[in-house]
């Protein structure tokens, strides 16, 4: 009699753990929103009115919106030799990386999430092209 009473004491809390995890399983997001790129480059502006960077990567051009205020989830992240800065403090021709995603009811437009501005040593800056 004891050993029925463990195996299903064993069957409903394997049952229950089944049902909790299935009632917190979360869909997984499509394969393009999930996806975050990356692109390096230089700064060419950033216009806090219109709140769009805009970098030059390879010879290109590219220009992404940037969110100051918002939680963390929302906002865009700025970091300076990986401290904590704000939007304000980048400056035209900097060195960056912009993670960015594109957005899901605007194909066009790129939201950058975090931005990077990384020291780099004196002589060790890429060319330009680079």
């Amino acid at each position: 009699m004891q050993i029925w009473s463990r195996r299903c004491a064993r069957g409903a809390f394997a049952a229950a753990l089944a049902a909790v995890l299935a009632a917190f399983a979360v869909a997984p997001a499509s394969a393009e929103e999930a996806k975050t790129e990356r692109s390096n480059g230089r700064v060419v502006s950033y216009d806090k009115d219109k709140a769009t960077l805009t970098i030059k990567d390879k010879g290109k051009e590219m220009s992404f919106h940037v969110t100051a205020e918002g939680s963390v989830l929302t906002r865009t992240t700025v970091t300076q030799n990986a401290r904590p800065a704000k939007l304000d403090d980048i400056k035209p021709n900097a060195v960056v990386v912009v993670y960015w995603r594109q957005n899901a009811s605007n194909p066009d437009q790129k939201d950058a999430r975090k931005i990077d501005m990384p020291n780099i040593p004196e002589g060790m800056e890429p060319e330009e092209g680079e």
